[in-house]
């Protein structure tokens, strides 16, 4: 079991090393330059502005050489600066992972709970209404789909309640 469990998570390493590379590269080849963007959003900008821009964010590289600073910064856990705030997006990040984990452990908590008590009560009437509506909610819970439940909950509790 140990060794299962290790042989997957040392797959994690190449899948997440494939996924960065693609979207690196998907993203550089979508049109349009962060540079200029970031020109036209300030009306007025000078070329040699521009510019400035562009090597300050190493956007003059070629692509290859941007690809090897954006995976060796990664890798020394450097996200890079907000353009919009000019933070770290590291502390951005860790600033909201603490609201995620405990978003997510409530709801992982939440959800244990109730699925062992309906699991309970419907051993314990085996073949009754409570055993069948329990198994259909369980399998009503399954088949949603998660972005349609979403949806559902955030009208239920941020326009209802």
């Amino acid at each position: 079991m140990i060794s299962y469990i290790t042989r997957r998570s040392l797959q994690v390493i190449p899948t997440l090393l494939f996924l960065l590379t693609l979207m690196f590269f998907l993203l550089n080849v979508l049109p349009g330059d962060a540079a200029l963007l970031a020109g036209a959003s300030r009306k007025g900008q000078s070329e040699e502005t521009i510019a400035n821009l562009r090597a300050k964010w190493g956007l003059d590289d070629p692509i290859h050489v941007r690809y090897f600073k954006y995976m060796f910064n990664l890798f020394k856990g450097d996200l890079g600066t907000s353009y919009r705030t000019h933070t770290a997006v590291s502390s951005l990040l860790a600033n909201k992972l603490v609201a995620t984990f405990t978003l997510v452990g409530l709801a992982a908590l939440g959800s244990t709970v109730l699925g062992v008590l309906l699991g309970f009560i419907a051993g314990m009437r085996h073949g009754s209404i409570t055993d069948l509506s329990s198994m259909g909610f369980a399998i009503l819970g399954i088949s949603a789909p998660r972005f349609w439940v979403g949806l559902m909950l955030m009208y239920l509790f941020a326009v209802i309640l």
